[in-house]
């Protein structure tokens, strides 16, 4: 059925969205401080808030940039496979020991992140558009189950994914392979994601595959337009009836040429009696 089909598919569209948020400003901060001991505490608390500022940024002009496409799932699909590469990239930077390549590994992952969730919120409403009644309930459900499933569980998978990594690069530190391991996963939950986009949920506003009920609300309410239209003509004729018939039994004389309501009434004329 439509209805759990698009919930399905928005569970896995948000997986993505919701492990990567996660992982680069929650899990980051505490990867480079005390699992990898690259900075301190403060200076990755430092680094963590330019970044979100930056981030922010980076939504408002995604936000801005999803009204000029047909589709706001178009921006969806470009920024999603930026996650899948970026991600694995942003560990791989690390690996250079440098301020600036921390920077630079977070604000590049972060910009593609930006051009996803930047119209999510907006996006999210529209799935449900089919059946507005059910919007509330489907946002609701949908984007809560990703946060709690794939958001909630970020921190203990990525770290889990660390020691592995870690055990694998004990007997080559030169491997940068095993280093990428936390940004793998969040690769295979963009691929989850990009599927999802293009292949379970569907969008009700494209005609091609979109749901019927939305073209049915649009055919009742012409329908109650034209209605109301015939209903407001009728009672115009019927008051007009009404305007002569009211002259006449007044004993006043109106010619069929001249407007009862209009004022052009020959009221001095009386009508000889029979």
């Amino acid at each position: 059925p439509f209805r759990r089909r698009q919930l399905a598919g928005m569970v896995g569209v948000l997986s993505a969205v919701a492990s990567s948020f996660y992982i680069l400003f929650l899990w980051t901060p505490v990867y480079l401080s005390e699992l990898r001991g690259a900075m301190s505490d403060a200076d990755a608390d430092l680094l963590n808030f330019v970044v979100v500022g930056a981030y922010i940024f980076f939504l408002i002009v995604a936000g801005k940039l999803s009204d000029t496409f047909p589709h706001r799932m178009d921006l969806v699909r470009i920024g999603l496979p930026g996650i899948i590469f970026g991600c694995p990239t942003m560990f791989g930077v690390f690996e250079s020991g440098s301020w600036y390549g921390y920077l630079v590994g977070q604000l590049q992952f972060g910009a593609c992140l930006a051009m996803v969730q930047g119209c999510m919120a907006a996006w999210e409403v529209e799935l449900w558009m089919a059946d507005p009644t059910l919007s509330f309930t489907g946002v609701a459900i949908g984007h809560n189950v990703a946060s709690t499933v794939f958001g909630g569980t970020m921190p203990l998978a990525a770290t889990y994914l660390f020691y592995r990594s870690e055990a694998i690069a004990q007997n080559n530190e030169d491997m940068l392979y095993p280093r990428l391991i936390p940004g793998l996963y969040v690769s295979v939950l963009g691929c989850i994601s990009l599927y999802c986009m293009s292949y379970i949920v569907r969008h009700p506003h494209d005609v091609r595959t979109g749901d019927t009920k939305l073209r049915e609300a649009i055919q009742e309410e012409k329908k109650k337009f034209k209605k109301a239209k015939k209903a407001k003509k009728r009672r115009k004729e019927i008051e007009a009836k009404l305007g002569i018939a009211a002259a006449r039994d007044a004993n006043v004389w109106v010619s069929p040429q001249s407007s009862f309501v209009g004022g052009d009434v020959q009221a001095d004329y009386v009508p000889p009696q029979v």
